[in-house]
């Protein structure tokens, strides 16, 4: 959908429409608390999809919390193609996934905050 989860939520052209895989492109700035609830009301609606994001936006609780939110897969937008394929194959065996660039990123010790 070219608009944001809000819109894409409020469309009535999409009602009753059931769907495979949901792909959430961006993230509210106060996605931290409106995340779970967005993504409840898009398995609700679209016939219980599995539910990916797809930013460039890292952000290490999304891991941490992504079976709590619902979250089935978290993918770095600027993956490679055969990337994409393996988390899609991943998540058709039911199994969630995060994209390898995100866990190179959550491989890493925080850097600590310069004193």
């Amino acid at each position: 959908y070219s608009e944001n989860i809000y819109t894409a939520l409020s469309a009535r052209a999409w009602d009753n429409t059931g769907f495979d895989l949901v792909i959430i492109g961006t993230l509210e700035e106060n996605y931290a608390t409106s995340l779970p609830l967005a993504v409840s009301d898009l398995r609700n609606r679209f016939g219980q999809p599995l539910i990916m994001i797809y930013s460039g936006v890292y952000d290490p609780l999304i891991v941490q919390n992504m079976t709590a939110a619902g979250i089935d897969a978290y993918v770095h937008k600027y993956e490679p193609v055969h990337e994409i394929r393996r988390v899609y194959e991943q998540l058709s065996k039911g199994e969630p996934c995060v994209s390898s660039i995100f866990l190179t990123l959550l491989s890493y010790p925080p850097i600590p905050p310069s004193t």
